[in-house]
């Protein structure tokens, strides 16, 4: 049900990138073009991606962002245009999957002894009164929010600062991400559950 968690040291991995320095506002504007002009200097030299395409940011203020817009590919291009060649660096991450259906998910509780979440007080109103730590007595485990006194700024300079990956649709306006079928693009959590009266992710109710 639950993978044996492991611990990997990734290889740096070269990339094909469009390298963008923009208004914040343009960002919805440039990426799609960005990225399309990296898939079709790829398909013009007959490469295939070698993983999901990515943005990789280097600064990010109220004024201005940094950063590349791409694909892993298995060796260099050549390049053409504003298609260049870059690099994801080697890192060391922490990896587990669950599978089956989400309705399983209450049996894989029981293999853990406490969990980790990335919840915060700042996030809406029913975590404004999180703890950092406490008993999860429905899940019957501990429960820890290492998280919960950072603003939104501190997660963004840390994501940073640290050159840590991050979902690509925050780039697209989505600044919380759920269910695909009801999650779209918004400030804050207001793009969560569109369509209902929910509030809260059901894990954490």
């Amino acid at each position: 049900m639950i993978d044996a968690p492991m611990i990997a040291e990734t290889a740096e991995q070269p990339t094909a990138v469009v390298h963008l320095t923009i208004p914040k506002d343009a960002i919805r504007q440039e990426m799609g073009p960005a990225r399309d002009e990296v898939m079709r200097t790829l398909a013009a030299q007959g490469v295939t991606p070698s993983g999901p395409w990515f943005s990789r940011h280097f600064k990010i203020d109220p004024a201005e962002w940094d950063f590349e817009v791409g694909v892993p590919v298995t060796a260099p291009i050549a390049p053409a245009g504003r298609v260049k060649n870059s690099a994801l660096p080697a890192t060391r991450v922490a990896r587990t999957n669950y599978r089956g259906g989400f309705e399983g998910l209450g049996a894989g509780w029981g293999e853990f002894d406490a969990w980790i979440t990335g919840m915060r007080r700042e996030q809406s109103p029913t975590r404004s009164d999180i703890d950092e730590a406490g008993w999860d007595a429905k899940h019957g485990l501990w429960k820890f929010n290492p998280l919960a006194d950072w603003t939104e700024r501190d997660v963004w300079t840390y994501i940073f600062d640290h050159e840590l990956p991050y979902h690509p649709l925050h780039d697209g306006g989505y600044a919380s991400i759920g269910c695909t079928h009801c999650t779209q693009p918004g400030t804050g959590r207001e793009g969560r559950w569109a369509g209902s009266e929910k509030t809260e992710c059901g894990l954490h109710v």
